[in-house]
């Protein structure tokens, strides 16, 4: 079974790597988290620093649970396109409004690190994908995990709320929508127990 720190380590050290590759490690480094999302939503920046960490406030880039099942360069690409809104966010500067219409701002950014942009829709320049620098620094990165939340749609189930699970070890917590999770926390190498 996979761990689900091990998706996580994953994701983080291709954050480090787009950092260094693209932003010249001008970002500042976000608490990474996997958690589901609304439909359509592959992953998602936090426009303020929403965390503590270690006395020090930082961003949230996430990735959404159901798209852990798409391929390396899908995923590298989602982690690209919220590194260029943490980018914009770290400068005050504003890429995307509350209705997710990604603006020039945005534009801009992702085709000078590493994406090809167009519109979509009502939602501006919000699709991107690899362009041939981003394409050929994927190919230098390992990203190997076999796991992905099944959605609702997917199972004919409806959505359910959270249930947070815990580890006795580290007090570590998670949030998922099924009561038969099996993850082992990889610092203490004990299974979280559901909570409530």
């Amino acid at each position: 079974m996979e761990k689900m720190s091990n998706v996580i380590n994953g994701l983080e050290k291709v954050f480090d790597a787009v950092n260094a590759e693209f932003y010249n490690n001008e970002l500042k480094k976000p608490v990474i988290t996997v958690q589901s999302g609304r439909k359509n939503v592959l992953g998602w920046c936090s426009a303020k620093e929403r965390w503590n960490n270690a006395g020090e406030k930082v961003y949230e880039i996430n990735i959404v649970a159901e798209n852990l099942g798409r391929t390396k360069d899908q995923i590298i690409g989602t982690m690209m396109h919220e590194c260029v809104h943490l980018y914009n966010s770290q400068r005050g500067v504003s890429d995307c409004g509350v209705t997710q219409y990604h603006n020039k701002h945005f534009k801009e950014v992702a085709e000078s690190h590493g994406l090809k942009v167009s519109k979509m829709g009502n939602r501006g320049f919000a699709h991107t994908e690899l362009d041939e620098a981003g394409k050929k620094f994927a190919d230098s990165q390992e990203l190997t995990f076999d796991c992905s939340r099944i959605s609702a749609e997917k199972t004919g189930g409806r959505y359910e709320k959270p249930i947070t699970y815990l580890c006795s070890g580290c007090g570590r917590k998670i949030r998922f929508h099924n009561w038969k999770l099996n993850v082992i926390c990889g610092d203490c190498g004990i299974k979280f127990q559901p909570q409530g």
